[in-house]
């Protein structure tokens, strides 16, 4: 479907609608969300994903040998204590976001407070951003990949490539 898109030159599709989506089985679908919601806040790192988001997964990977680290040369980064969740946790998070009805909660909302990037505010850096604009350049500086997060966001970029698999 991309591929004929493409060759057509379209960009976007955009959708108005003023009606809402018929749902067949609301009361069902009430049930089955309440017991989702209820099996994931009793699962024992539900807080800690909560806390940290898509942040918690840096010390991780690292431990794993996954981290993108030196353009991918390595799979760990030796300072990955310096731009994960603790770090984010401790200095810089200011709040939290989440998508629509998700009960997770886990999108972050960031504050540079001082140094050279003050004043940068934004929802992020998932793990993904925290590691291109951090172990992937070797970079241990959280401030900076804040800032760079940013950036990205304002200028209607990804810092990743995309995801093309029908599972996101």
């Amino acid at each position: 479907m991309g591929a004929v898109m493409g060759s057509k030159n379209l960009k976007a599709i955009v959708a108005r609608g003023t009606r809402d989506l018929p749902v067949a089985d609301l009361p069902r679908l009430v049930r089955e969300s309440n017991k989702g919601f209820a099996d994931l806040a009793a699962h024992p790192m539900f807080g800690f994903w909560q806390d940290q988001g898509l942040m918690s997964v840096i010390d991780y990977a690292n431990k794993l040998g996954i981290m993108p680290t030196y353009n991918f040369k390595d799979g760990r980064f030796d300072h990955a204590d310096k731009i994960n969740g603790n770090v984010m946790e401790d200095h810089f998070k200011i709040g939290n976001t989440a998508c629509f009805a998700c009960p997770m909660c886990c999108g972050k909302i960031n504050l540079v407070k001082d140094g050279d990037y003050s004043g940068t505010v934004v929802e992020g850096p998932e793990y993904e951003t925290a590691c291109i604009f951090g172990s992937n350049l070797g970079v241990d500086n959280f401030a900076f990949i804040l800032k760079a997060n940013q950036m990205c966001d304002e200028l209607g970029l990804t810092p990743f490539p995309p995801v093309t698999s029908s599972a996101r």
